[in-house]
């Protein structure tokens, strides 16, 4: 079971680095900040719950007066933030790119 979500993430980080790489190659700068930006949030995702799980842990009081599950909630919307603004670059970018 591990063995193959590792050979996915494998995958998948071959496959953002690869359009990266043809991005930059065919000077396609969206699709290069698009890529760049789902390989830094594919590695987000890969460290962040060991890196949030002892801030949870040890927290006596989350901030803004919210419960800890609505702390949690409110982490787990920066990733999909992140990934539609990376996706809006794409669209946009391609838009523009066919539109000349």
């Amino acid at each position: 079971m591990i063995m193959q979500f590792l050979y996915q993430l494998i995958n998948f980080l071959r496959l953002l680095v690869f359009g990266l790489i043809q991005s930059k190659k065919s000077s396609f700068l969206a699709g290069f900040y698009s890529f760049l930006i789902l390989l830094f949030l594919q590695l987000y995702s890969f460290i962040f719950p060991h890196t949030i799980k002892p801030l949870i842990d040890n927290m006596s009081e989350p901030p803004f007066g919210k419960s800890i599950s609505e702390f949690v909630a409110i982490l787990n919307l920066i990733p999909k933030t992140v990934n539609l603004i990376a996706f809006s670059i794409l669209i946009i970018g391609l838009y523009k790119r066919f539109k000349k």
